[in-house]
């Protein structure tokens, strides 16, 4: 499997980036993305799935919602790609074919769930003190 991560650096081109920390305006929401490639941002997964999975799809807008629309980096993106390395397969979307109303779907979503895990850990805290 690394022999296939190597592989696909070297044909869509080296990390200028990695671990780009998101998270939503109160941090009860975040994660990690894994790489930017030069104008692509790449999140990794070592699945035996050989399909798409939603949820990488959802993740992956998640990511580039609260780094980048959220500017918290500026780099340009062109592409969001997920490389399944385990199965060698590569899924991508250009940026010009998903319409800015997704990433305001998204973004709205992570703050109201966000908000949602706020007051969830706060009453579990409470309960525990």
């Amino acid at each position: 499997m690394m022999k296939r991560i190597e592989n696909f650096f070297n044909e869509y081109g080296w990390p200028t980036g990695d671990a780009f920390g998101a998270s939503t305006k109160n941090d009860y929401l975040s994660g990690d993305d894994d790489y930017l490639l030069k104008n692509t941002l790449v999140d990794l997964k070592a699945s035996n799935k050989t399909t798409m999975q939603i949820f990488w799809v959802r993740q992956l807008l998640l990511y580039y919602t609260l780094v980048f629309l959220n500017h918290l980096n500026d780099e340009k993106i062109d592409r969001l790609m997920i490389y399944n390395a385990r199965a060698d397969m590569i899924f991508y979307a250009d940026m010009a074919d998903i319409d800015d109303s997704v990433f305001e779907y998204v973004n709205d979503a992570a703050e109201k769930q966000s908000l949602v895990n706020e007051k969830l850990i706060k009453q579990m805290m409470g309960e525990l003190n």
